[in-house]
């Protein structure tokens, strides 16, 4: 009799969560679904922790959300949530669209943008004309264009304009994401995943960025999806892993510039070469070395391709550097004062200054805000993540150090892929609030590192492995 009581409330209560919010009832089926697939696909202790640490991490995101809405409501009076039905644009402004600023209070005023981008795309798909719709339709006239609004579109075209209720999408995709982080990291070490899917709840910005409609958590859970589909194909081909891989690589392409997919394909042509060199017998690698060197260096002499290709990429980093330098808001420098007077001479930089320069650029795409800016209004707020973030530096490089020694053939994916994404976004940055919030990019792997050291430290020892988990 109790359980059928239980069961009545539930369908009640699911009945006008679907009538009062169709979007909200459409993300809590994805999350069922979600939990039903933990339980079919793991076993045991491990179905138990993953369905646990996925419902932990979306209920922590969907509560921070909702009270980062609630609060803007009441305290910001102009942050008000309503849906314009008839406009009258006087100027290209989204505002005569929507009027929405509960991010912007909080200082992200991106998210909001999102909100009122992918609105747009919404109305256009209605039938709704009108100089502010194809002023923002136009991809080349207007900023911030990614994949992402596309989502943000579709979603309030098929359930209406929910500008708090879209933000779950997010909270979702972050908690997926921890699943994945324990998928990858338990190929190193049982008790190291669980130290990383620990860190990956609970980090202050991984949370904030999943309740934003911002596309930072989408390309998170692309990027862990990729490197996890990339670390399952080297142990054994199958098709779910290729799909995944496919996935992954097309979510990447759709939410991002073509840059960084274009990197993440370099990054799979690096993986599966060295794999491949790893497993042949040491006189098939001199060969191959030997090989590899003959066809390569008359390519290099006779096209630049290591020219074209690599120290001229680094150049147009830079000039985005320059560009990010004079954005608003606080910026750094990695260059000589005389690149920033003259951008073109970039172009004659020489080799050495191009290796210390990018050096320096990854020091602050790593380490920014610097305790120095702390007491700064704009970061005051960050502090203590900093501080945490500072004390895993020792057990990201002892994790690092690990997988190199232990097992690097398997480490091969994340190390890569975190390398070469870390030093194409930090060349390329140069304002302290973006950086800090486009390290988050690859924040999750560095998180895994140091869970790694720590474990360690701990002499913890790898538990025995259940049953293999096959997505």
């Amino acid at each position: 009799m109790f359980n059928k009581i239980v069961i009545f409330f539930l369908g009640a209560c699911i009945g006008l969560l679907g009538f009062f919010s169709p979007g909200a009832l459409f993300l809590l089926i994805a999350v069922g679904f979600t939990c039903l697939a933990l339980r079919h696909y793991t076993h045991g202790r491990q179905r138990v922790f993953l369905i646990s640490v996925f419902l932990i991490a979306f209920c922590i995101r969907l509560i921070v959300s909702l009270t980062l809405d609630l609060s803007a409501l009441a305290i910001f009076p102009s942050a008000a949530m309503r849906e314009v039905k008839n406009p009258i644009p006087a100027d290209d402004d989204y505002q005569n669209l929507i009027k929405e600023n509960t991010r912007t209070f909080f200082k992200i005023g991106d998210s909001d943008y999102s909100s009122a981008r992918g609105y747009m795309y919404a109305a256009a798909a209605r039938g709704m004309d009108n100089k502010v719709i194809r002023h923002y339709l136009d991809p080349t006239s207007s900023y911030g264009v990614n994949g992402y609004l596309y989502v943000i579109g579709m979603f309030y075209f098929l359930f209406g304009y929910s500008p708090i209720t879209v933000k779950f999408l997010n909270c979702y995709f972050g908690a997926v994401a921890v699943i994945f982080i324990y998928l990858l990291g338990r190929n190193y070490n049982e008790i190291a995943a669980r130290i990383a899917c620990f860190f990956m709840i609970f980090f202050p910005s991984l949370i904030l960025w999943s309740t934003t409609d911002l596309k930072d958590t989408s390309t998170m859970l692309a990027s862990v999806l990729l490197v996890y589909s990339i670390t399952l194909i080297m142990r054994k081909i199958t098709l779910s892993s290729l799909l995944l891989m496919i996935f992954a690589l097309l979510m990447q392409f759709f939410l991002t510039k073509r840059d960084l997919w274009f990197l993440s394909l370099i990054s799979l042509f690096l993986v599966f070469f060295t794999g491949i060199f790893f497993n042949l017998s040491q006189r098939q690698k001199t060969r191959l070395c030997v090989s590899v060197i003959l066809i390569a260096l008359p390519l290099v002499s006779l096209t630049h391709i290591f020219d074209n290709a690599v120290i001229t990429r680094m150049h147009k980093l830079f000039i985005h550097h320059i560009g990010n330098v004079h954005t608003q808001g606080i910026s750094y420098r990695v260059l000589d004062e005389s690149y920033y007077h003259d951008p073109d001479s970039i172009y004659e930089m020489p080799t050495q200054k191009l290796i210390t320069s990018s050096i320096m650029a990854v020091i602050h795409f790593l380490l920014e805000p610097f305790p120095s800016r702390f007491l700064h209004k704009n970061f005051i707020v960050v502090w203590p993540q900093m501080i945490f973030w500072y004390s895993l530096i020792p057990s990201i490089f002892l994790g690092i150090i690990l997988l190199l020694r232990n097992c690097m053939q398997k480490s091969l994916p994340v190390f890569i892929y975190t390398f070469l994404t870390t030093c194409s976004i930090a060349i390329g940055s140069g304002n302290v609030g973006t950086v800090f919030r486009h390290r988050d990019y690859v924040t999750q792997f560095y998180l895994l590192f140091a869970a790694i050291g720590i474990s360690n430290c701990f002499k913890a020892k790898e538990g025995k492995r259940e049953n293999e988990v096959v997505f």
